[in-house]
């Protein structure tokens, strides 16, 4: 009880005393934590965070334990749409991502707007992206791809009940039973040129494998969506 009675204001030696930590840099890293948690439920950005450099959209940072990360200047999180067709086709898009100086092969995704709820995000990026809206929308994960860069977290949604609006022309159909759309898809304001595809559920992790030995990068976050609709790397 005497250590509790030592304690400051701002409960550091409380703190030190419970988690018997020594080491105040310890503390703060485990301080900072908190603030990160709360800062993820509120979409508001941590108080103690330096920022380095500011652009448009991204802000480069460094916490107070010296840690330098990447972080959006009006998001913590996106959403990441696992979207089959009635058919059984996965809906992929195909862009060109300056950072990686290739193209990219990606489920559809986007950041959550702020006031906006995961499910609306979900609901508009699906269609902005895809050309497809939907019944309903599933939250099913919530996590991090890339913890020691940015604080971004994604929301793997599945959406189902899915119905194309705009079939102005038609697909470009290949023998593996693929198809890829002829219309250009995303926000041109935005930069967004995208590309989609629909690939056979049954066989889109070797038509992927087959993209990359083409040269196109692929998306990570594919193979964790493909977990979540219950397909696995064949043997």
């Amino acid at each position: 009880m005497s250590s509790l009675t030592r304690a400051n204001a701002d409960g550091f030696s409380i703190v030190q005393t419970v988690l018997s930590v020594p080491k105040p840099k310890t503390l703060l890293i485990l301080q900072y934590g908190s603030e990160v948690l709360r800062a993820m439920k509120t979409r508001k950005l941590p108080r103690d965070v330096e920022v380095l450099c500011r652009g448009i959209h991204l802000e480069f940072v460094r916490a107070p334990n010296g840690w330098e990360y990447v972080q959006h200047q009006s998001s913590l999180a996106g959403v990441l749409i696992l979207a089959v067709t009635d058919d059984g086709r996965l809906l992929l898009v195909e862009q060109i991502r300056p950072p990686l100086r290739g193209t990219v092969i990606e489920l559809p995704a986007g950041l959550i707007d702020e006031r906006e709820e995961p499910e609306s995000a979900a609901r508009r990026e699906l269609e902005e992206e895809t050309g497809y809206q939907c019944d309903s929308i599933k939250e099913v994960c919530k996590g991090s791809t890339s913890p020691g860069l940015t604080n971004d977290q994604n929301i793997v949604c599945v959406a189902s009940g899915l119905r194309r609006i705009d079939e102005s022309r038609p697909d470009e159909r290949f023998a593996d039973g693929s198809r890829k759309h002829l219309q250009i898809r995303g926000l041109p304001s935005e930069n967004e040129e995208l590309v989609v595809w629909e690939v056979p559920l049954t066989s889109v992790v070797k038509w992927l494998f087959r993209r990359r030995l083409d040269g196109t990068i692929l998306d990570l976050r594919i193979f964790a969506g493909l977990f979540f609709l219950g397909v696995r790397p064949p043997e």
